[in-house]
């Protein structure tokens, strides 16, 4: 009994060992030497993100520097092509996709389009093309023949993607930035990327024989949300300006220069509304791929003799009349020489700043300040020169003023930094000392960044803000708006004097340190070329700053002959493109509505009549007339009602067609692009955005803000002739 149950566990034993060599050998066969053809129920499925629409980077007018416009990719089913149909307009097809896509003939592509038709197996998701069509060539497109049957019969299949571009090409390059797709960049398009990007949708996908992934319905797929805009400070004409002046000084020095950069800030609230930054590539030309403005910091040089006497007149060490006996124009101290470029000889302190003289302002450091060096660093930093401003945009390098406690200090120290040396600070930082100066001793914080927009609507708005509400008395302001005046009447910075208008500043011509080599470059030098100020004098309106670098040099190089010419350029552009501003020149009104929106004049009639806005009845105001709109830019239509944007857009000379119903949700071109008097206007109509939960998404990126209010008015703007949101405070 025993022997015959031994038996039967024998048996088993080894049917088991020949199943699992069985089954192995199955294994290797299907997955090494010959693997099944997949069958049409073998499909794999997978979620896919699809790309929202970034955001654009505006200018502060609202005209796009950065956008992104939709271009299409086309595929075609051919599982919904009948053959006898196709094969009825094959010829005039081909020969019309051959015009578009130039990269095949007419007869290739017959044979491709005739050959996925013949397979035995068709081809749900076949590519046309690896170009991508604008707008325009999708519209010429689906009026082929054939394809203008429907895409139920054609099997055309478009699919939406976004391309990036820059419609003032390399203008304001460095501050805008870029990103790829590691998420490396720099700029704005790095620093807001997390709300420039948007959210990313859901699709599900399908795979069909050949690996070909096609999208399918499912209850889980979810639409992408676009992006919001980021609106800058930036002024696109004062950019422009300050650019081509800075450009034409580059070119005048044949190859002496190496770079430049020139910023221009508004006084009262600190907004930037231009930074240029170029510099000189291996391949000879300016290109804005280093910002100086902000990145760099280094010895400013007589620039900072600003600073010096500020804290002078605050400490009541001197006054603009206190006379100074500069000798022969060398002064030793320590083991250092202070040199003028030519003696002064018998002076006051006002004449000593309109000179720009080194050996005046280091003596009166070390007269005033050498038995305590501290108190003269503390005043430094208690009127905030050289802070951080953390702006929207990384890199920003970090000031160097040293103190007595440090070991770099010595006996030269204090001197040196009294006329700007042995410290480091960046333009920017510069400028802003300068700014609160022409603000009566209000410093502000420099901002680039004025508004995140969605749709249209304000999601978070910037304030100015202040870092010093009073960086010296008022006493002391108006001897240093004096005396910086007096250095364009009769200083240093008098080349510059003959404007149109009355200009304040101070020029300033540094050398360039080696690291350890000191200023020598095999016996060359270089320098950096400054001008800052601000203007009109008497009422100051734009702060900026001018500093070109030099190479490597045994020439002469001044801040007044190189950086001063570049400012003046810049100041008079400015002048002339707004002298209202400035005080000058009266706004003309008429009699007519005010321009409340772009929007027939009944309906705005009907309007004022029910807010009950002067019964209706035409007052004097400053009136927009739709013929004085400009026909090179876009303006953005999202919002209005169609009636009204044909109007315009009709009475302008522009081609429209559009498609859905409701209002006006995206556009082709987009607003701010530079277009061509009557070029075809596409409107895309539809609900606008209520979803709130995007808004609070997108907010929850924005650092240490959250506005519950945003959803409630974009979802109200549906039901509202206009909305009004609330900044945020």
């Amino acid at each position: 009994m025993e022997k015959l149950l031994f038996k039967r566990m024998y048996g088993i034993f080894w049917f088991f060992i020949l199943c699992f060599v069985i089954a192995l050998g199955r294994i290797v066969y299907l997955q090494y030497i010959k693997p099944p053809e997949i069958v049409s129920d073998d499909i794999a499925y997978k979620f896919s993100e699809v790309e929202a629409l970034r955001g654009d980077i505006l200018a502060t007018d609202g005209r796009a520097m950065a956008t992104s416009i939709p271009y299409y990719e086309l595929r075609m089913d051919f599982s919904v092509i009948n053959r006898d149909t196709l094969e009825k307009y094959i010829d005039t097809l081909s020969s019309a996709l051959s015009s578009v896509y130039t990269e095949r003939t007419a007869s290739q592509f017959k044979q491709l389009l005739l050959g996925e038709r013949s397979k035995e197996k068709l081809n749900k998701y076949k590519k046309i093309s690896t170009r991508l069509v604008d707008y325009v060539e999708l519209e010429d497109i689906k009026k082929f023949p054939f394809i203008n049957k429907g895409s139920r019969h054609s099997g055309l299949i478009v699919e939406r993607k976004f391309k990036r571009i820059w419609p003032y090409n390399g203008l304001c390059k460095r501050v805008i930035g870029s990103i790829n797709d590691e998420n490396a960049g720099v700029g704005l398009e790095k620093s807001c990327d997390s709300l420039l990007k948007g959210i990313p949708g859901l699709q599900k996908m399908k795979r069909y024989l050949g690996g070909e992934w096609i999208p399918v319905n499912d209850e889980r797929n979810c639409d992408p949300q676009d992006g919001l805009d980021v609106r800058t400070t930036i002024n696109i004409d004062f950019q422009e300006a300050a650019q081509r002046a800075l450009l034409e000084q580059l070119h005048a020095g044949d190859n002496k220069l190496e770079g430049a950069t020139a910023i221009v800030m508004e006084v009262e609230t600190g907004a930037i509304r231009a930074m240029v930054n170029l510099k000189r590539t291996s391949s000879g030309r300016y290109e804005e791929v280093y910002n100086y403005a902000l990145a760099h910091a280094s010895e400013p040089g007589s620039v900072f003799k600003a600073v010096t006497l500020t804290s002078l007149l605050e400490d009541n060490m001197v006054s603009l009349e206190t006379h100074l006996d500069l000798g022969n124009g060398h002064w030793t101290y320590g083991k250092h020489t202070f040199s003028d470029t030519h003696a002064i000889g018998p002076c006051n302190v006002l004449k000593a700043l309109e000179q720009s003289s080194n050996v005046a302002f280091a003596k009166m450091a070390v007269d005033y300040y050498a038995h305590d060096p501290w108190k003269f660093v503390k005043r430094i930093r208690e009127m905030k020169v050289g802070v951080p401003y953390d702006l929207a945009i990384k890199g920003e390098a970090k000031s160097v003023i040293h103190d007595p406690g440090e070991k770099i200090w010595s006996v030269s120290s204090l001197p040196s930094m009294a006329i700007g040396y042995s410290l480091q600070v960046t333009p920017l930082q510069t400028l802003t000392f300068y700014n609160a100066i022409a603000a009566n001793g209000k410093m502000s914080r420099p901002y680039l960044v004025e508004e995140y927009c969605h749709k249209g609507l304000v999601v978070k708005k910037f304030e100015p803000t202040v870092i010093n509400p009073k960086i010296c008395s008022e006493k002391t302001v108006k001897n240093m708006q004096k005396a910086l005046r007096s250095v364009v009447e009769n200083g240093t910075g008098r080349t510059i004097g003959n404007s149109i208008f009355p200009i304040s500043g101070k020029t300033g011509t540094s050398r360039i340190a080696n690291g350890r080599f000191g200023y020598s470059f095999d016996g060359y030098r270089k320098y950096q070329a400054t001008f800052v100020g601000f203007f009109p004098s008497d009422a100051p309106r734009y702060s900026a700053i001018v500093v070109l670098y030099s190479d490597k040099t045994t020439g002469t190089f001044y801040g007044a002959t190189w950086a001063g010419p570049v400012f003046k350029k810049m100041a008079e552009y400015l002048y002339s493109v707004a002298p209202q501003d400035w005080g000058i020149g009266q706004t003309e009104y008429r009699i007519g509505y005010p321009a409340l929106s772009k929007a027939r004049s009944s309906d705005q009639k009907v309007v004022l009549e029910k807010l009950k806005v002067n019964n209706g009845k035409q007052i004097p105001a400053r009136v927009i007339d739709l013929g004085q709109l400009q026909d090179t830019i876009m303006a953005d239509y999202c919002g209005m009602g169609l009636r009204n944007a044909l109007y315009i857009l009709e009475n302008e000379g522009y081609k429209v067609t559009f498609s859905g119903s409701g209002r006006v949700i995206a556009q082709v071109p987009r607003a701010g692009e530079r277009v061509e008097k009557g070029c075809s206007v596409y409107l895309e109509l539809g609900k606008l955005s209520t979803d709130s939960t995007f808004i609070n998404a997108m907010l929850d990126r924005i650092s240490g803000t959250r506005i519950t209010h945003i959803a409630d008015s974009i979802i109200n703007v549906n039901n509202a002739s206009s909305a009004v949101v609330p900044n945020e405070p």
